[in-house]
């Protein structure tokens, strides 16, 4: 995953529709209502890493992690935690990913880093820079200074009935009939390939349910000039550093894609991305070995080369004013709110959490249906609400309570009405008897042989 370079992104942020989550107190009380009268201070913002259970819901127990900085294994001190706890930590010290790391090792199903500054949360993302993400299986969500304080202050109370919190964190999603989604991708960037190599099977099994489209990041401004088109105004990453390619090659090469994409059929593109990386990008070969490709795949050099010239107003790569394509992929960038590649935005919302395994995706697409198609069918049937595994216990627990209860019940109406049909038979017994008794006490004797005693 790789952190653009430029405040470009950052300019137009204001136009970014994040699919932010929403965290609810449950109780105490009192922090509770305050929550509900500070919606401006309790922002929150999902990282791009870990596994967000996108749809559903993570109810839980929070716990304040010991260290509070959660850079070191979390110890749990004389109060033993709740079951997979919800951990709040500060920031700062160790990057986000070793938080994540040392809450997961403490069973948590859910981090809660608390921001050390003031500022809008909804304009940071919490990345990986140490190529681990993929080992997080929890999510992580940074929370407004102002609020997350306010919990850790509860949290440090003696009195447990303000200690003791309980939170939920709703994962959702826009619905649509048909997903629409936005894949941001870079030639420079070897994870792009590896994302559209992966996703190809769900993109055939959505079918006409879903429309994807590619788009290609790029930024202003670079150090070296050679990593630049048309005077230093659109700049890409350099793919290599040590070899012959250059971030100049990296936007003609994204070109190159779109026009295969724009031109021809996706399957065409799809094919052309599954081995460019391998024979191409991997091998350092940048400047030629896309036209090769293009041949291999069976489209047009020239073709191609027309579209990717007629993007410039000069019709020329090396002397230009301005891009078509990337202008409008600029205004795109802002409105997606694209912070690094490969990123994706399904509905309009930018996605949050780990793009890797791609299955990941996937069930973030299918929980953007209104009406899910039918490859979606066993995921959303193995899927029930994601919440604590205490507060799963505990409604099992009320529900074993609840049906002894009303087998107690059961079984005392059904003892109280045997002891009375007992009590009905037993005198309709003793009636009978006392009066076959009473028959046989008056009746006279037949044998006049014999004495009366």
């Amino acid at each position: 995953m790789q952190p653009r370079k430029t405040l470009l992104l950052l300019t137009f942020s204001c136009f970014i529709v994040l699919a932010f989550s929403n965290l609810n107190i449950i109780s105490p009380e009192g922090l509770k209502d305050w929550w509900k009268k500070h919606p401006k201070e309790i922002d929150t913002s999902l990282a791009a890493f870990g596994y967000v259970p996108w749809g559903r819901k993570i109810r839980g127990q929070l716990e304040l992690a010991d260290p509070i900085n959660a850079c070191d294994y979390i110890k749990q001190g004389q109060k033993e935690f709740a079951r997979h706890p919800i951990i709040v930590a500060k920031r700062g010290d160790c990057t986000f990913v070793q938080k994540a790391h040392y809450a997961q090792l403490a069973g948590a199903s859910m981090l809660l880093v608390v921001d050390d500054k003031y500022e809008d949360v909804k304009l940071h993302l919490m990345v990986d820079k140490t190529g681990n993400e993929d080992s997080v299986k929890i999510p992580a969500i940074l929370v407004d200074k102002t609020g997350g304080d306010r919990l850790i202050e509860s949290l440090k109370s003696e009195d447990s009935k303000i200690s003791s919190i309980s939170v939920i964190y709703d994962f959702n999603l826009t619905k649509t009939d048909v997903v629409k989604y936005n894949v941001w991708l870079s030639s420079a960037n070897e994870k792009s390939f590896e994302f559209i190599k992966q996703w190809v099977k769900y993109e055939k099994d959505f079918g006409e349910n879903t429309q994807l489209t590619p788009h290609y990041a790029h930024y202003k401004n670079s150090d070296s000039p050679s990593n630049c088109l048309c005077n230093g105004k659109y700049c890409a990453e350099d793919p290599d550093e040590i070899r012959e390619n250059t971030g100049a090659d990296v936007l003609l090469e994204d070109l190159r894609q779109v026009c295969l994409f724009n031109e021809y059929s996706s399957d065409t593109y799809i094919s052309y991305m599954l081995n460019y990386d391998t024979f191409c990008l991997r091998q350092g070969k940048m400047k030629d070995c896309g036209s090769m490709m293009v041949k291999w795949v069976g489209a047009d050099v020239e073709r191609i080369d027309r579209c990717i010239n007629g993007y410039f107003d000069t019709k020329n790569p090396n002397n230009c004013n301005s891009n078509y394509y990337f202008d409008q992929e600029a205004i795109a960038m802002a409105k997606d709110g694209v912070f690094y590649t490969p990123y994706i935005n399904i509905n309009g919302m930018a996605y949050r959490g780990g793009l890797f395994p791609v299955k990941n995706v996937f069930e973030a697409v299918c929980e953007s249906f209104t009406k899910a198609p039918g490859v979606c069918h066993h995921f959303l049937r193995s899927v029930e609400t994601v919440t604590n595994h205490s507060a799963t216990v505990g409604v099992m627990l009320g529900v074993l309570f609840f049906v002894v209860g009303v087998a107690l019940i059961i079984f005392f109406f059904f003892r109280r009405s045997l002891k009375i049909e007992m009590k009905d038979r037993i005198q309709k017994d003793v009636s009978i008897m006392l009066e076959q008794y009473k028959a046989l006490r008056d009746e006279k004797p037949h044998d006049e042989n014999l004495e009366t005693l």
